[in-house]
């Protein structure tokens, strides 16, 4: 980011080149990604058993015993849980979760804005902030990086195209779609409006990051004092108990309510005269209720009971009267 500024400080057009070149950027970074997902499913094949995701382990067995291939299901979803580069120092999966996705995304915000200026043109207040709520967004994940280590994700997913390209190519020319669409079409937005905009993501903020410290805690030492007089529910499943108290009594995916208040706030930001901008609110509800339905059918299967009796006591999956339990 430092380069970034500092190339267009001493004159170099950064934000005119990578708007120039944007789509080729796209196709390569999806082209190169496409690439790493053909290396990565050829290794999982010379891998043992036990570096495999648990789906991936059980489908080879299942395609031995009836002779069907999962190419195109593995491939996209992946079959290595943790392939590791450079004698095992650097996890592959958790780099491209956290690093090139995330910072592009930034960096591409940032080219943006310089790209304004390139033109003669004036930041304005809605575009200054719509690119600081993406900047808060980015820096927390890299800050509390750590969460990430109890996420589905990394715990269970394989890398495959899914993860590959979804974190090299969709996060950051499609998250940053927003800010390309204030490049020449910026709203008119009194200050009260975008102090309510930042309002509205703030609570959305604190939302998302309340509640996943808070999982993140319980599922890293569910027995720390904090936790003593909160309701669980035991499962029977080596000693571990779900959590509904706090956020995750009101419903049983808070974070994920944070997440859809945030993007909400950020086409907000972006205006009614950018429809492309509330393209990523429509795909992460899209995602986050697909993401919800899959995390609830693999809970329902691991925890049979008990988790019937927590869908009981948290019956609301995002909203009260709003995507309820069937």
């Amino acid at each position: 980011m430092l380069a970034l500024v500092g190339a267009n400080w001493y004159g170099i057009k950064v934000g005119s080149i990578i708007c120039s070149e944007l789509t080729r950027l796209a196709v390569c970074a999806s082209l190169f990604s496409l690439l790493l997902s053909i290396g990565l499913y050829a290794r999982s094949r010379r891998v043992p058993n036990s570096a495999l995701t648990a789906e991936a382990a059980s489908s080879m067995k299942a395609s031995a015993a009836s002779g069907r291939c999962t190419f195109i299901y593995e491939f996209f979803m992946g079959r290595e849980l943790h392939p590791r580069l450079f004698g095992g120092r650097i996890d592959l999966k958790f780099f491209l979760e956290m690093r090139p996705g995330l910072i592009g995304w930034v960096l591409l915000d940032m080219a943006f804005m310089f790209q304004v200026k390139a033109n003669g043109g004036i930041i304005g207040l809605p575009f200054a902030t719509l690119t600081f709520m993406h900047l808060i967004y980015v820096a927390d994940a890299l800050f509390f990086e750590r969460s990430i280590l109890t996420t589905t994700d990394i715990k269970r997913e394989g890398l495959g195209y899914m993860l590959v390209f979804g974190n090299l190519a969709w996060v950051p020319f499609f998250y940053s779609l927003s800010a390309r669409q204030l490049i020449t079409n910026q709203p008119t937005m009194p200050a009260y409006c975008v102090v309510g905009v930042l309002f509205i993501n703030l609570f959305g903020y604190f939302i998302f990051r309340a509640s996943n410290y808070m999982k993140d805690e319980f599922r890293r030492d569910p027995h720390q004092p904090r936790f003593a007089n909160c309701r669980t529910v035991p499962t029977g499943v080596r000693g571990r108990h779900l959590l509904a108290a706090g956020s995750w009594a009101l419903c049983r995916h808070p974070n994920f309510v944070g997440d859809l208040v945030m993007a909400f706030a950020w086409s907000l930001a972006a205006g009614f005269h950018a429809p492309l901008a509330w393209l990523y609110p429509a795909y992460l509800l899209v995602l986050l209720v697909h993401r919800a339905r899959r995390d609830e059918i693999h809970c329902s299967a691991k925890y049979g009971l008990a988790w019937t009796r927590y869908c009981e006591l948290v019956p609301n999956r995002f909203l009260p009267r709003f995507y309820q339990r069937a």
